[in-house]
Formats: C-alpha cells, structure tokens, sequence
C-alpha cells in the first residue's frame, strides 16, 4: 500500500501563516521543511545501502558512523545538510552526491510529487527524469515517513504569543468579513 501525505499534515504548519516572509525566506516553513527533509532522505538512502534500520544489529557488517555537514547552494540560497556516513565509505549519496555542491529544487519535488498522490514507481521516474538521479523503491516510503514525523514535531511545537494573537485577529476578522458579506 502506497502511502500519502495528509492534508492535515499540510495544514497544520499553516495555521499560524502570517505572510510569505514566514513561509519562503530564508529562514522560512519551505527552507526548513527542505533541509529536514534532504537530511531524512540521505538516512533513508543510509538505510537502504545497509540494508538495515539505525539501531539494527550489524553482525560484523557495514556500520554507520556519523554525519559530515555540507552546504549546497541551491534555489533559495545556502543549505547546509548532514551527510550520513559508513565505516566502509562505501555510500554514495544519490540526492547529494559527493563533490557536488548544487542543489536544485529536488525537496519541493517529493512534497509535491507525493502530496498530489503520485505512487512511489511515479516518484522514483520523475526523480530520474527532472535529476539524473535513481533511487530504490524503499527510499521514497522511508523518506515520506520520515518527513511526515518532521512535521508533525513542527506542527507540536509551542506557539508563541504573537502567532498566537495573530491567529485569533484573523479568526476574528474572518468572521467579520463573513458577516458583511451576508448582509
């Protein structure tokens, strides 16, 4: 069974919208949202090679062994990511390969390509198509997962008291608009 990404888990993190500076700037929902998700795509890559999850016992094998930041240019600036590596050094990252330093818009590709529900096989052949890059049918379900419990800690979070007052200001004026246009 394919799995989808959940309208709720696209509303949540919009409640508290107060302008596009919160959603694409630098510092934004989607640049934040890219950078979570590049660096679970790369532990789901990390997994797929190992043939094993992160806490699974190694029998002598390939094992992980940390991370090393890298920060790629792509569309909406500097994004800086966590490479996970092997002992063996044998991983070569489909999504940020080594030496590459650019990176193009491949995070608002899967939120889109799965939110519209494109199946994993759909996925794996727009990634192919639009980046040169092949991926294996476990690392777009793993990788979805993943996101999806990035967003929803995001989406717990404790909401500060000016988001707060600009949620209700909204609600409030909402209904007043409402109001006017009924009568």
């Amino acid at each position: 069974m394919e799995d989808e990404i959940k309208e709720e888990l696209i509303d949540q993190p919009l409640d508290g919208y107060s302008g596009p500076e919160g959603l694409v700037g630098p510092e934004g929902l989607l640049a934040e949202l890219k950078k979570r998700l590049m660096n679970r795509v790369l532990d789901a890559e990390l997994t797929a090679h190992l043939g094993r999850g992160k806490h699974a016992w190694a029998n002598g094998g390939n094992v992980r062994s940390g991370r090393s930041g890298k920060t790629l240019r792509s569309d909406d600036g500097k994004l800086a990511i966590e490479v996970p590596r092997d002992r063996k050094g044998e991983l070569e990252p489909a999504l940020a390969p080594k030496r590459q330093r650019r990176f193009d818009g491949f995070g608002e590709v899967i939120v889109s390509l799965r939110s519209r529900g494109l199946t994993v096989r759909d996925v794996q052949e727009r990634l192919l198509g639009m980046h040169k890059v092949e991926v294996s049918p476990m690392l777009i379900p793993n990788a979805t997962e993943a996101v999806a419990e990035e967003v929803e800690q995001w989406q717990s979070r404790p909401l500060e008291r000016e988001l707060l007052a600009q949620e209700v200001t909204s609600l409030l004026l909402k209904e007043e608009l409402t109001n006017m246009t009924l009568s």
